[in-house]
């Protein structure tokens, strides 16, 4: 991660200004057909040039098109060890070709390697040519160009549905992958080893733990989802919005209620809690169950009851359960149906998706200017109506002076 980090955050990925004599050089005819440098210019709140043009070293990012990264972390234990690897997706303007993977595997392999030397990893494999179909085999960076054929499982990934499709499991479901061979063993299923009791499991799920915990697995370049947002058409409801016929289909009513206050004060914090409930659940049911939440401190009636014997705020009705358990069964019923737009849309309908949302968005803007106008119109006439009273109040106060002034005069004569 530390190795990647190296290779996304430098100026390597995002560019450089070019520096002569302290300060960046200034464009000039010498820079012209040079593809590596490009003329950079900075523009005023006027819209005017604001000094001059510069020369810029553009980055890999801006070279290639490059528009975002989503990065997963996979680990796996083998023969060797433990072996951690990283799958990037990296997103372009233009269409993937394997012309175009090749060329950036090439240039990202180099880099990639000086960033694993700098962190203190070994430089990693290069990999031969494979003579039978010319492909590289055994290299430590391996680009794939996501083709059109690859659309439907790339689609999934993007909108979260990750059920079927080699990359999208790749890419975001590495605990339900199941290793090949004595390639290795995912963290899961060194999980269910040990829980059947083999100690050499149990300390590398343990290591496993201490390694990876506060590690975020998924994620995104910065505006990545926003901008991919844009040519899906989600549901933007909140939850009271959403009609009740689509909550009406329910799953069956809960065995146990526990409060949500007991839930977190005392099965969260303790470590393996909720996979000992569960457990317990399958074994004895629910006497199983009430044994552990018994251990855990809960207290039968307040913390937790059998929904007959439920009373009191502290825990949910069953209304209550089944009114969530709707919205969030609406949630995926929603999602789905991004997932059959994403895959049945021709590119030319999701270019005219884009199109509207951009109408749209520049109708909502003028209206936002012509409000901002308005009130700015407003603010101007109460300033000049507030301006009028001060004025008249200041006539009113000069008059009543020069009043005290001629009376003051009228009192001296009369003396």
């Amino acid at each position: 991660m530390e190795a990647w980090r190296g290779v996304q955050g430098g100026t390597w990925w995002v560019g450089r200004h070019v520096i002569r004599d302290g300060e960046a050089a200034a464009w000039s005819p010498e820079w012209e057909g040079d593809g590596r440098y490009v003329k950079r210019q900075e523009f005023g709140a006027d819209g005017r040039p604001a000094g001059a043009a510069t020369v810029w070293q553009e980055g890999f990012r801006d070279r290639w098109g490059i528009v975002g990264t989503t990065r997963t972390i996979e680990i796996t234990y083998g023969e060797n060890g433990w072996h951690s690897h990283a799958h990037v997706l990296i997103w372009t303007e233009e269409p993937a070709t394997e012309a175009r993977a090749e060329a950036i595997e090439q240039e990202l392999y180099d880099r990639w390697a000086q960033r694993c030397k700098a962190v203190g990893l070994p430089t990693p494999a290069r990999g031969e040519i494979r003579e039978a179909d010319g492909k590289r085999v055994g290299k430590g960076v391996d680009v794939t160009a996501a083709t059109r054929e690859k659309g439907e499982a790339l689609a999934r990934y993007v909108v979260k549905l990750q059920e079927g499709g080699s990359l999208a499991q790749e890419m975001t479901r590495a605990d339900r992958k199941v290793t090949r061979g004595r390639k290795g063993q995912t963290a899961l299923e060194l999980a269910a080893l040990a829980a059947g009791g083999d100690e050499d499991a149990v300390r590398l799920w343990r290591e496993y733990e201490r390694a990876t915990r506060g590690v975020q697995c998924l994620t995104w370049s910065q505006g990545l989802r926003e901008r991919l947002a844009q040519l899906v058409a989600l549901d933007d409801r909140e939850d009271a919005e959403i009609p009740d016929e689509e909550t009406e289909e329910t799953p069956e009513t809960p065995a146990l209620l526990i409060s949500r206050a007991a839930w977190w004060r005392a099965v969260v914090p303790v470590m393996g809690a909720r996979a000992d409930i569960l457990r317990a659940a399958e074994i004895r049911g629910l006497r199983g169950a009430v044994a552990v939440l018994d251990r855990l401190g809960l207290v039968r009636g307040t913390d937790y009851a059998e929904p007959g014997e439920a009373a009191g705020p502290l825990l949910a009705s069953v209304e209550q359960l089944r009114r969530g358990q709707g919205v969030r069964a609406a949630r995926r019923a929603r999602r789905e149906a991004v997932d059959e737009a994403v895959t049945a849309r021709t590119p030319q309908q999701w270019a005219r998706v884009q199109e509207q949302r951009q109408e749209a968005q520049d109708v909502q803007r003028w209206h936002q200017a012509n409000r901002a106008r308005a009130l700015e119109a407003g603010k101007a006439a109460a300033a000049d109506e507030g301006q009028a009273e001060d004025q008249a109040e200041q006539e009113r106060a000069e008059a009543h002076a020069e009043f005290r002034a001629r009376l003051r005069r009228l009192k001296a004569q009369q003396q």
